[in-house]
């Protein structure tokens, strides 16, 4: 990434738990923890990130069958 943006998200509550419950458990995993410190902010960027390539892959597989 060039440069970074900051981005306001309102999120839920709930959404923060979650992230919150696999700060540790990601900060276990050392390809991730490789990465730097865990967090609440890095696990809501791993989830972006992971739920971009999600979404990407899911239009491909629809274009492919169109």
């Amino acid at each position: 990434m060039p440069y970074k943006v900051q981005k306001a998200l309102r999120l839920s509550r709930t959404i923060l738990d979650r992230a919150d419950a696999l700060i540790d458990e990601l900060a276990g995993d050392e390809r991730i923890a490789a990465m730097g410190s865990m967090s609440q902010t890095a696990v809501l960027r791993l989830a972006i990130i992971k739920g971009l390539k999600i979404l990407e892959k899911e239009l491909d597989d629809h274009d492919a069958k169109d």
